[in-house]
């Protein structure tokens, strides 16, 4: 049995802790997984770092701020 729990949403993506359960309901392996905003699975992680990483990497870059310009001589 499984256990699902959503940690966090950015830009339609989440991540979601997923504990393996034996049959007394007891955590016998927790994985993270990266779901995109159609409810698909694109990635399974050990650890929470690792999916956190993972989801940079398929997040829409944000554009940096434009830089001050200095005075014009």
């Amino acid at each position: 049995m499984q256990n699902r729990k959503p940690l966090g949403k950015k830009s339609g993506f989440s991540v979601v802790q997923v504990d393996e359960l034996d049959a007394n309901g007891n955590v016998v392996s927790t994985s993270y997984e990266v779901v995109d905003p159609n409810g698909n699975v694109i990635g399974r992680f050990g650890s929470l770092k690792d999916a956190q990483d993972f989801l940079k990497t398929v997040l829409p870059q944000e554009p940096e701020p434009p830089r001050p310009s200095g005075p014009r001589m």
